[in-house]
C-alpha cells in the first residue's frame, strides 16, 4: 500500500486542529493530574498558538502535515500487521486445533472411499441472491 499526501491547504490546518485536540486532552489529563505545572488555561494557550497560527499561515505546517501522515501510516501498517498475527496466533490457531482434536472437518476434505464422484449440487438461488 502506497502512501496518497494531500497537498491542499485546508488538510494541512485540518491535520494541525486535530493533533492540536489531541495534545490539548493528554496536557489536560497530565496537568488535572499533577504532571505538569500551571493551570489549565496554560494548556490551551500553549496548544491552540499553533493552531491560530496554521490558520493564518498554512504552508508554514506543510512539513509537519508531511511528517505526521507519514509517521502514522508506517505506525498504523506494522500494528496492523501486529495485530493480524496476535490475532492469528492467539484466537484461529487454537480453534483451528480444538476442531482438529474434536474430529471436525468443516471444510468436508476427508476423502470417501466409497463416494463415486464429490460433486455437490449447488443450493438453490433466492431472490436476494441475484439482486443486481
Amino acid at each position: 500500500m502506497k502512501l496518497k499526501l494531500k497537498e491542499n491547504p485546508r488538510e494541512w490546518q485540518q491535520f494541525t486542529a486535530v493533533v492540536g485536540a489531541a495534545i490539548f486532552l493528554a496536557g489536560f489529563v497530565l496537568q488535572k493530574r499533577g504532571v505538569l505545572p500551571g493551570g489549565p488555561w496554560a494548556v490551551l494557550v500553549a496548544t491552540a498558538i499553533p493552531v491560530v497560527v496554521c490558520l493564518i499561515r498554512p504552508m508554514w505546517f506543510r512539513g509537519f502535515y508531511r511528517a505526521g501522515t507519514t509517521a502514522g501510516f508506517h505506525v498504523g501498517q506494522v500494528v496492523g500487521k501486529v495485530l493480524l498475527i496476535v490475532l492469528f496466533l492467539v484466537v484461529l490457531t487454537p480453534m483451528g486445533w480444538l476442531l482438529r482434536f474434536a474430529g471436525k472437518d468443516l471444510l468436508n476434505r476427508k476423502r470417501k472411499p466409497e463416494a463415486r464422484s464429490y460433486w455437490r449440487p449447488s443450493k438453490n438461488a433466492t431472490h436476494f441472491d441475484r439482486q443486481f
